[in-house]
């Protein structure tokens, strides 16, 4: 796994533009997903291999499960042209937009003057 950050890490650091690090990251997060899935068998459940799934097939190239255990949420890679039908096919309830910028995490709150 460790070996996939340094790839990541690269492919992020090359990039001349966020819509270049999608592809690449992709297969990386794919191929993390089945390492950890490896770990132990209390790392997924049938729920959560069901939503990676419906992902995948409603557009994603990737995902991987984030966070502790008993929470956390499922984090996919969706082309720009697929979002849409992604959105239609998960529910805009369940689906967090975010993007990939230079400056780090950023906390963004809704009575904070920006």
């Amino acid at each position: 796994m460790k070996q996939l950050v340094d790839e990541a890490e690269r492919i992020i650091k090359n990039a001349e533009s966020a819509a270049e690090i999608a592809p690449g990251l992709a297969p990386l997060l794919a191929e993390s997903w089945e390492l950890k899935r490896r770990l132990s068998a209390r790392i997924s459940d049938t729920e959560i291999d069901n939503l990676y799934d419906s992902g995948i097939e409603a557009g994603a190239l990737a995902g991987k499960l984030c966070g502790a255990g008993g929470g956390g949420f499922l984090l996919m890679i969706v082309p720009p042209a697929r979002r849409t039908g992604f959105l239609e096919a998960m529910g805009r309830r369940c689906c967090v937009d975010f993007g990939i910028d230079s400056r780090g995490s950023t906390i963004l709150r809704a009575d904070a003057a920006l």
